[in-house]
């Protein structure tokens, strides 16, 4: 997947930003809110691992992310950005 690359920008909502990826890789649309939730689903998995990252959503060329209201994105982000790095091998 070194080919795909991602792009994190903010939503209306203050807890919630959205990964733009270069390729759409979701056909269904998949929500996570739970590590067990998503434990067929590694992305989803690592994300969730991210402290303060509560859900996340996928579909096509896009990952919505939400954070737990009490957490800072300047704390959250920079795991999560780590996980897609990794994970798309950017």
């Amino acid at each position: 997947m070194a080919s795909v690359r991602f792009q994190i920008g903010p939503t209306p909502n203050p807890n919630s930003v959205r990964v733009a990826l270069s390729e759409a890789l979701f056909p269904k649309a998949a929500t996570f809110a739970s590590a067990a939730a998503a434990e067929a689903d590694p992305l989803a998995k690592k994300l969730l691992a991210v402290p303060g990252v509560v859900q996340v959503f996928m579909l096509n060329n896009f990952i919505s992310i939400n954070k737990d209201p009490g957490a800072e994105w300047a704390k959250v982000e920079p795991g999560v950005a780590q996980v897609l790095e990794r994970h798309f091998g950017a």
